[in-house]
């Protein structure tokens, strides 16, 4: 641990809350390059004009020896904590009030005043009930969920009753949210509290809802929208023209339009997202005239796609196309 501290102390500061920022994850976690950018930008450790330093950073990290990086992960360059710099950096960062764990045998936070600004959850069937799951019992007047920046939450699939009883809208400060998508999958009723948090700038959900609810316009901090929803196409408009900062879009299945209906969607001459750099996984249809929609997203940079035949999902697909700007 001595000599962890020795290196740890050499970094440069502003490189110190983003390493401690790794031992909110679990042990053995592959984190890709690009979701640390995207979280680190959401909890205000790094500025969206210092992105090109980012990678500086991280080889500063690496050659430091307190980050193992692997070649690639897919097609991304990816990085883990050994497991005694995870010792360190979890306990380094207990001490400085920035990342706490709660798990079967810590079911509720301290009652200092000094809350973390970041939490994980890990959720146990078996030893950590319902009645304990702090974070999601509005009822609790705890300080902790008050002034949380980044919760996230995986574990063993609970009852499907978690997400009718879950209540997020207290976490007023919240700007990370990763809820693992097989651990809950987001309802409407929970959707709804979730787009209270007008200052998520980092949103990773799964869902089995159709569109996304006229509260979501509330979001208009967010910059990095992630939602895995097999087997649903999840409609993006009209709501997400509101959402003015978003980077990156990235669902399993999404479309512009209802697919159940030929009601036209009306847009403003004006409306652009001219923040958005990648948009994913997009069903495209041959019928359907897009042509002024791709216009309002001008520094589009990757585009994934499927182009299906009709408007009818179950239909054979014609094919596959991901285009990289």
């Amino acid at each position: 641990m001595k000599v962890i501290e020795l290196s740890y102390d050499h970094l440069p500061h502003h490189l110190k809350p983003r390493l401690l920022y790794l031992a909110s994850f679990p042990k053995d976690t592959v984190l890709t390059i690009s979701f640390l950018k995207a979280v680190w930008s959401a909890e205000g450790l790094v500025e969206q004009t210092e992105m090109k330093s980012v990678k500086e950073g991280m080889d500063n990290l690496i050659s430091s020896s307190l980050v193992i990086l692997f070649n690639k992960i897919g097609d991304e360059p990816s990085d883990q904590l050994h497991d005694l710099v995870h010792d360190f950096c979890l306990i380094k960062a207990r001490e400085e009030r920035l990342v706490d764990q709660i798990s079967s045998s810590t079911p509720s936070f301290s009652s200092s005043d000094l809350m973390p600004r970041i939490v994980t959850i890990h959720y146990n069937n078996e030893l950590l009930g319902l009645n304990n799951f702090v974070l999601f019992d509005s009822n609790k007047k705890r300080l902790s969920g008050k002034y949380l920046y980044s919760l996230i939450i995986d574990g063993d699939k609970p009852d499907d009753c978690l997400s009718d009883t879950s209540h997020l809208r207290h976490l007023r400060l919240l700007r990370v949210l990763y809820m693992d998508p097989s651990f809950i999958k987001v309802n409407n009723s929970l959707l709804n509290e979730l787009c209270m948090l007008n200052h998520l700038r980092y949103l990773q959900i799964g869902t089995k809802v159709k569109f996304l609810p006229l509260s979501f316009s509330n979001l208009w901090n967010l910059e990095t929208l992630v939602v895995e929803n097999d087997g649903e196409i999840l409609i993006l408009l009209p709501r997400i023209w509101d959402l003015v900062k978003l980077r990156v879009v990235h669902m399993n299945t999404c479309s512009f339009f209802d697919m159940d209906t030929n009601e036209p969607i009306l847009i403003a001459e004006d409306t652009k997202l001219e923040k958005l750099r990648l948009l994913e996984k997009l069903v495209l249809s041959y019928s359907k005239c897009i042509e002024d929609i791709f216009q309002r997203f001008p520094n589009l940079q990757i585009l994934v796609f499927d182009v299906k035949e009709s408007w009818d999902y179950s239909t054979e697909h014609i094919g596959s196309r991901n285009w990289i700007g």
